[in-house]
């Protein structure tokens, strides 16, 4: 397993499983403690990152386009076809030992092709991999997973249902109003929710989320502060410069 790592993103969905050990894994504003037979996902253009990985901790990743699954699925509805990989649903559960077994054996001869270089060897790797998600999928809904894990009070629910938005929609969307709107409540009643479970407010939420995106864009990208600036809709760069030292 890849040790702790800062939030990142990439263009690649990543489909994690977790046979010992135990992590922390960031997705977005949420924070899952995962533990072994467990399996996690990120998507495309997610915010995800890693800590307090244990020493005992084995497992694997697997890096797939979206162009990768095109015939799998509807086109450009993945998250549609398998709610683990969709921002609004649950993207980290447990399975039983004999779903990891599964998914594990399959994932392994899906690394025996890529190795082997034989004929039809794509085809196979997408039988494969269609074979884990489906495998994944039905476990998720044989535990009716619900959208977050854990407590499952009115407030935490609408709160996690927030945070799923933001991460999705961040770059266009920055006025709590505008998430208020989607959920159907009042800016109001938002931010006392947020408030009463994070002892932050919505909008603090929403800068915390664009500030990881201006940490991962410093980190990984040659773009100049002012070039990230406009990539994330300030409307000049001094507007950034401020943000960015008011919330780091």
């Amino acid at each position: 397993m890849i040790p702790d790592y800062s939030p990142a993103k990439s263009g690649f969905y990543r489909f994690g499983i977790l046979l010992c050990g135990a992590l922390h894994v960031q997705l977005g504003l949420e924070h899952f403690e995962v533990s072994a037979s467990s399996v996690n996902f990120s998507i495309p253009g997610q915010i995800h990152a890693k800590f307090n990985v244990s020493p005992d901790t084995f497992g694997y990743h697997l890096l797939f386009d979206g162009s990768f699954i095109e015939s799998l699925v509807p086109a450009g509805r993945p998250g549609a076809e398998f709610p683990l990989l969709n921002y609004a649903r649950q993207q980290t559960f447990k399975c039983t030992r004999e779903e990891i077994h599964e998914l594990t054996s399959l994932l392994l001869r899906i690394n025996q092709e890529v190795q082997e270089l034989n004929s039809g060897r794509e085809t196979a790797i997408k039988m494969y991999l269609d074979l884990m998600l489906l495998t994944a999928k039905r476990s998720y809904e044989r535990q009716n997973l619900p959208i977050s894990p854990g407590d499952a009070s009115a407030s935490s629910y609408l709160v996690t249902r927030f945070y799923k938005l933001v991460a999705e929609h961040f770059l266009s969307l920055r006025q709590v109003a505008d998430y208020a709107k989607l959920l159907h409540v009042t800016p109001n009643h938002l931010n006392r929710m947020v408030k009463n479970v994070s002892n932050r407010t919505a909008s603090d939420a929403i800068s915390e989320m664009l500030a990881q995106e201006a940490k991962v864009l410093l980190r990984s990208t040659s773009l100049s502060a002012a070039e990230i600036a406009y990539e994330l809709n300030f409307s000049e760069p001094a507007a950034f410069s401020h943000f960015f030292k008011k919330i780091t």
